[in-house]
């Protein structure tokens, strides 16, 4: 099972989570990040995005798209 790692704002609140969906070649895996839609929905998590990246990078990636809000 794949474990869900939490994302948290520069206050310590949680924004979101992200998860590895599949390996991929070159280094390069498929992920997806689930965050709120807006500032309405805090704590919903219920927009998500798939986005590739390497393994050291999907956590800032997984971040941008949840701080987007």
């Amino acid at each position: 099972m794949i474990a869900d790692k939490d994302i948290f704002n520069v206050d310590g609140d949680k924004i979101g989570y992200w998860r590895k969906l599949e390996d991929g070649k070159d280094d390069k895996n498929l992920y997806e990040v689930y965050f709120d839609e807006s500032e309405e929905d805090k704590g919903d998590y219920l927009q998500s995005q798939e986005f590739v990246s390497t393994e050291d990078e999907a956590e800032k990636t997984a971040y941008d798209y949840a701080e987007s809000i």
